[in-house]
Formats: C-alpha cells, sequence, structure tokens
C-alpha cells in the first residue's frame, strides 16, 4: 500500500494536505504505520506572521508528522480538522457517595464536651456536611468535609450507632446513651513522712587498765607494813 508520508533527513513523516485528500480525506487517510486515520487525532495549527495557515503537526509514538497545507482552502480544512477530530468529554466532578449504615454492636456514650459527643448531637438534630464542619471545628483542631466522613465513618460507628442521608442532611439511627462525664485524673497519693531515727544513746564504757600497768607502791608505804 503506498504511503502518503514521506521521511525527512531530521526524521519527521510529512504529508500535504493534497495528499490526504487523494487518500480518502481527513476521515479516511491513515496515520503511519498505524490503524488510526488522520481524523482520529488532534493537531495543532501552525501559522505564519501574516496569519495564514502552514500545516497541522502531531506527534504519534515519538514521531513528529507534519500536513502541509498547499491548499488555499485552509479555512475550510482547519474546520474539518476541528469537525474530524473525537470530542473529549469533559469530566464531571466526583460525587461523594451518601453516608449510609445502620446501628450494630453496644451502644457506647461518648466523653461528654468532645468532638464526637458534638457530632452526635449534631447528627440527632439533623444537619449538613457543612453545618457538621463548623461543630467538629469548634474544639480542637480545625476539620474539613473529609475529616467529618473520618468521624462518621470511623469514630461514630464504634459507639455502635449509625447514620443516614436524606439529600444534603445527615441524621443519626439509633439512641444514643447520655454522654458520660470525663473520668477526672487521680492525684498522687502523698507518702507519709517517715519519723526519723533517734540518735543511738551514748554509752561511756569504762577503760580497763591494762595487766601489769599498776603504779609500784612507794618505799613509805613499804616502810608501814
Amino acid at each position: 500500500m503506498t504511503t502518503i508520508w514521506k521521511l525527512t533527513p531530521v526524521g519527521s513523516l510529512v504529508a500535504s494536505r493534497s495528499d490526504v485528500e487523494a487518500a480518502g480525506g481527513w476521515r479516511r487517510a491513515p496515520l503511519p504505520n498505524s490503524t488510526l486515520r488522520v481524523g482520529d487525532v488532534n493537531w495543532a495549527v501552525t501559522e505564519d506572521s501574516a496569519g495564514h495557515l502552514v500545516c497541522w503537526r502531531r506527534t504519534v509514538a515519538g514521531i513528529p508528522l507534519v500536513i502541509l497545507n498547499n491548499s488555499p482552502q485552509e479555512e475550510e480544512m482547519t474546520k474539518t480538522t476541528q469537525d474530524a477530530a473525537p470530542q473529549v468529554p469533559a469530566k464531571e466532578p466526583k460525587t461523594p457517595k451518601p453516608i449510609a449504615y445502620e446501628p450494630s454492636g453496644e451502644i457506647k456514650a461518648a466523653k461528654l464536651g468532645s468532638k464526637l459527643a458534638a457530632l452526635i448531637d449534631a447528627l440527632a438534630a439533623g444537619a449538613t456536611m457543612d453545618e457538621l464542619v463548623n461543630v467538629l471545628s469548634q474544639t480542637g483542631s480545625a476539620v474539613d468535609a473529609s475529616g467529618v466522613r473520618s468521624w462518621i465513618s470511623y469514630d461514630l460507628k464504634r459507639t455502635g450507632l449509625g447514620v443516614r442521608q436524606d439529600g444534603d442532611r445527615l441524621h443519626l439511627v439509633g439512641t444514643p446513651l447520655p454522654h458520660r462525664e470525663a473520668t477526672p485524673k487521680k492525684a498522687p497519693e502523698a507518702k507519709a513522712a517517715e519519723p526519723e531515727a533517734a540518735p543511738p544513746a551514748l554509752q561511756i564504757v569504762p577503760k580497763k587498765k591494762a595487766a601489769g600497768s599498776a603504779k609500784p607502791k612507794s618505799k613509805k608505804a613499804k616502810a608501814a607494813k
């Protein structure tokens, strides 16, 4: 099969607009070494300084492709290019999945004044996601929508309660227990002071005379005898 593409010294492949038309037009002319057609991909338009269309450029599989415009009907070619190129639908923003699960297990009380207690109270009255963000951000660190979802999906579920969503409002499922008071921390017990030991009594030990240490009697004492 004869190809419309010609290899250039710089490694790019070039075809002319007339070549594309002769091969069946934009919708039927094939890309080089591919089952795709020229109209299956988008092309960048190159113009000269006067605003005239010079060529269309595209890189396919790492090879630069160029279609030279050798026809005065450049506007029609450009329109054909835009019409033939497949339109990629714009991605719609992902909508968060509704939050809903039934109560399960033993119902547990939340600590009074905690984020969990505030969440349970807000859900019991029914609240939107924005309202829950505001409620949980009033104590401790700020919380965003993803943080609220984490509190509902994990912390609330641990209490045994459930949640359902009606439109944009979330509601508590189950009957919560009264919030429990925070358990005060026990102060460390003071150790009783140990009585000071009395100093040892001073004992006087009489000094013993060493044997043979007696003084010799005087001569007068001997004479008196």
